[in-house]
């Protein structure tokens, strides 16, 4: 029936979202300065630098000077996760 149509088409743009933000997250992180081995599991922090340079960190934010934009997780597929905060999204 027609409603199950309307509901499939909902849940099926809420999974690209999903997708969209999965990637644009990932794109954003794979393209900071990473000077270490990241373990799956942890949660790191992402934060703007002196130069405004974005940066991951393993200081948390209580402990560190620099502007908190978000804190992620590797997960074991090699994607990383938002854990809290909000990361600046492409606007296409």
């Amino acid at each position: 029936d027609w409603s199950s149509v309307v509901c499939s088409s909902d849940l099926l743009k809420t999974e690209i979202e999903k997708l969209k933000e999965l990637y644009e997250l990932n794109e954003f992180i794979y393209t900071l300065d990473l000077r270490f081995e990241p373990i799956i599991g942890d949660i790191y922090h992402v934060y703007q630098g002196r130069d405004s340079k974005n940066f991951l960190s393993m200081i948390a934010p209580h402990q560190c000077n620099f502007t908190y934009i978000c804190s992620v997780s590797l997960n074991t597929d090699g994607q990383w996760v938002l854990q809290k905060g909000t990361f600046p999204r492409n606007q296409s």
